[in-house]
């Protein structure tokens, strides 16, 4: 009978540390962060002078802030349109948004560039998501 009420009130401590552990995990801090559907976008070959056809990447805000997406690029003028849907601005928590990247190559040689993207919280006191890298190549024809 000893044995049958330790276990209960065994039971009874482990039920309400699990209760008190998962209370705990959705306590965490405001957090922004983001995730990619592609680290890499190949255009392969593209007529010079000519605009290849449109590949998107999704974004999906994973943190629990909504964000606004920022891009950014490893050279200053890139042979690449890309744009952001509306949608990429104010991302709310587990919404997704898409960019779309256009390969316009200036001559023939084969192409890469980074492209960096970050959720900035739009409450502007919190810090920016782990940057997302995203390689766009393409080769000139």
């Amino acid at each position: 009978m000893v044995a049958v009420v330790t276990l209960m009130a065994l039971a009874a401590t482990l039920s309400m540390g699990l209760a008190g552990a998962q209370q705990d995990s959705s306590a965490s801090p405001d957090q922004a962060a983001i995730s990619v559907s592609s680290i890499s976008q190949d255009f392969g070959g593209v007529t010079v002078g000519t605009n290849s056809r449109p590949q998107t990447v999704t974004v999906t805000n994973t943190g629990n802030v909504p964000v606004n997406i920022l891009l950014s690029f490893s050279e200053d003028h890139p042979p690449f349109n890309v744009t952001p849907g509306n949608s990429c601005q104010n991302l709310q928590q587990a919404q997704a948004c898409e960019i779309q990247a256009v390969f316009h190559p200036r001559n023939t040689d084969p192409t890469t560039v980074i492209m960096t993207l970050v959720g900035r919280p739009v409450s502007g006191s919190l810090p920016d998501s782990t940057p997302q890298i995203v390689s766009l190549t393409g080769v000139g024809i």
